[in-house]
């Protein structure tokens, strides 16, 4: 079987589902990455694309990040974009595909690919962000109807999408086990950047957009001067770091490096706001956190009140922050049996458990 997956997210940005998923299924299939368009000055001939915005990341999987025109208007990228996709599947052997979409703009792809399959894989409530245009929230439903599969992340988003296609199933985010379990073993360096920072250090890891609190994240820096509030991840350009002296933003880091920064956590965060991005979303983190052993305080989302007290919650700020001192207080023995459960959840929550599922969902 061939894939040709159309990512929302570029391949060397942050290394999450779309990724996991699409290494997983090159071990047995040939995966053709699609990452979102790429803007250039002039579309260079097809022999140069072909070289130049082409990445083999195994022999089985292949990433393309097609160039557009920034002056193309939509018709005339539908047109460009439909072409240079049957040139790469015909070039790299990915003939009658199944399409594996989270980007709902390339929904209009399907038809014109010979794919044998559609699968609509939604990652979010795309309506529910500020910057999303019309048409995005249009062709998040037009394909909803369409796929011949529809996957969500989240109950809520499974609540709304099983209304438009009855063939739609809850397939939640997960971790790379063996990755961040490494966290909890306390045998990796300490970054840098983060070891001169003092304790207790909260951390948080993951992109800082608009549906993080950070109003939420200034009390806590406030209330507990003494404390490092740690933010590891790209920020959103509309986004505003607190200025505050013991909040320190360390920026994006290496997929590979973020075992290293979770070990030095005391306590790991999730603070969302309470707005339909957040509620309708399956933290990764979570999953990540999990696996690492260290404690987590929330805000309550339905896919970290499904955990139970496995997630220490807490709905406004001083409840956070009373939540977070008492995980830094917490007795050994309690420590090591939340520990031992974290870890054992953690383990059945792995990319590799939604791969096995996905892989007997599209062979059905």
């Amino acid at each position: 079987m061939n894939i040709i997956c159309f990512s929302s997210t570029r391949w060397d940005f942050l290394f999450q589902r779309p990724q996991q998923l699409t290494t997983l299924f090159s071990e047995n299939f040939r995966v053709g990455y699609i990452n979102p368009p790429s803007v250039v000055s002039e579309i260079p001939p097809s022999n140069i694309i072909f070289e130049k915005f082409v990445k083999t990341v195994n022999p089985n999987l292949i990433v393309f990040a097609p160039p557009r025109l920034r002056t193309m208007t939509v018709s005339r990228v539908r047109e460009h974009f439909t072409g240079l996709i049957r040139e790469f599947i015909k070039r790299f052997g990915l003939e009658n595909p199944l399409l594996w979409i989270n980007l709902p703009e390339a929904g209009y792809m399907c038809g014109n690919l010979g794919e044998r399959l559609v699968v609509y894989d939604c990652l979010d409530d795309y309506s529910s962000f500020s910057w999303t245009p019309e048409y995005t929230t249009t062709a998040d439903r037009t394909l909803a109807r369409k796929a011949d599969i529809v996957l969500v992340v989240s109950e809520p988003l499974y609540a709304s999408k099983s209304r438009e296609n009855s063939n739609c199933f809850l397939i939640p985010n997960a971790c790379d086990f063996e990755h961040f379990s490494r966290s909890f073993e306390q045998g990796l360096t300490a970054p840098d950047d983060i070891k001169r920072l003092g304790r207790p250090r909260i951390g948080f890891i993951g992109a800082i957009y608009e549906w993080v609190d950070l109003d939420l994240v200034s009390h806590l820096a406030r209330e507990e001067p003494g404390w490092s509030i740690v933010l590891v991840g790209p920020k959103h350009r509309s986004v505003n770091i607190p200025n505050l002296s013991n909040i320190h933003w360390l920026g994006r880091r290496p997929y590979n490096t973020l075992p290293n920064y979770l070990q030095e956590f005391d306590v790991c965060i999730i603070p969302f706001k309470n707005s339909e991005t957040a509620l309708n979303s399956s933290p990764i983190k979570l999953y990540e956190y999990l696996a690492s052993g260290k404690p987590i305080v929330s805000t309550p989302i339905p896919e970290v009140i499904k955990f139970g007290r496995l997630v220490e919650r807490a709905s406004d700020k001083n409840l956070f922050l009373e939540k977070v001192r008492l995980l830094l207080t917490e007795p050994e023995d309690e420590k090591d049996r939340r520990c031992r459960f974290q870890l054992s959840v953690a383990r059945v929550n792995t990319w590799e458990s939604r791969y096995r599922s996905l892989k007997e969902l599209v062979k059905k």
